[in-house]
């Protein structure tokens, strides 16, 4: 994944959590792979603590997360409060960035490398034996 739509996602996550302290609530669990959206709020389980129905809740914080500048909506469905990131935005950003000669280049170098045995019919091989000679 392109680390703009990281910094992006974890930006916006930020906010959100910002907002709940905001508003006084517990911080409300985010499922990264919704159905619905780029990913969703999970409201239930501020439920009980609020004293609150979870669609009540998913309700109130989209309203607060739809003036977050990348988020193009935030919409609700049974408790759950659905984000769509602005690509429109984005995209020209993460073009850019897959443009770049390093794009998916690391920079660290391994620790270790793995030199794996190749086995008997290569040692053959490597003191002179021909492959003829072997009995395969």
């Amino acid at each position: 994944m392109s680390q703009i739509v990281i910094d992006i996602v974890e930006e916006i996550l930020k906010k959100i959590s910002t907002i709940t302290k905001k508003l006084d609530w517990p911080d409300l669990p985010i499922d990264l792979n919704s159905p619905i959206g780029d990913f969703a709020v999970v409201c239930f389980p501020a439920a009980k603590t609020l004293k609150k129905n979870p669609t009540e809740i998913a309700s109130e914080i989209a309203l607060e997360i739809e003036n977050i500048d990348q988020v193009l909506s935030a919409e609700t469905e049974k408790g759950y409060c659905n984000i769509t990131i602005d690509w429109n935005e984005i995209v020209t950003n993460v073009i850019k960035e897959i443009n770049h000669k390093s794009y998916a280049k690391t920079i660290e170098k391994p620790d270790r490398i793995l030199i794996e045995h190749i086995g008997q019919s290569y040692r053959s091989f490597s003191h002179g034996k021909s492959p003829e000679s072997h009995n395969w």
